[in-house]
């Protein structure tokens, strides 16, 4: 399976991949959520102009500016915000990382056990063990 971002050559760590899948599902749960922004943000932007008008007036072209003028700095922040972004995954892809292989050396037994619990090892004592 090729997963993006790395070339088709280079494997990913499993710490990789169960962060890309955990983003991936929280996007999807994402996009359902703001799906609807799609046409209801229209319709909403357009009836509240239309009742602030009724209340105020032409003073809210004044407000509708402040808004767009604001476009810049969000557009600002939303760039440091994908950046720091970015940084964090690449921490969390190390964190996990170091968390599974932890796990498999605790859930794994020392190699002194294995040795001991391999027939050849076994066989030797036993055999010694007889001598004696």
């Amino acid at each position: 399976m090729f997963l993006g971002g790395k070339e088709e050559g280079e494997q990913r760590t499993s710490g990789e991949i169960v962060n890309l899948m955990a983003v991936d599902s929280q996007r999807l749960q994402d996009a359902m959520t703001y799906m609807h922004t799609l046409w209801s943000g229209p319709y909403q932007i357009i009836i509240t102009l239309v009742f602030l008008h009724w209340v105020v007036g032409w003073a809210m072209v004044a407000g509708v500016m402040v808004m767009i003028l604001q476009i810049p700095l969000v557009t600002c922040v939303a760039r440091s915000i994908k950046l720091a972004q970015r940084k964090l995954m690449s921490i969390k892809d190390e964190r996990i990382k170091v968390t599974n292989e932890a796990r498999a050396n605790v859930c794994s037994p020392p190699p002194f056990f294995r040795l001991v619990e391999s027939d050849e090892f076994l066989n030797t004592f036993f055999f010694f063990w007889e001598l004696s």
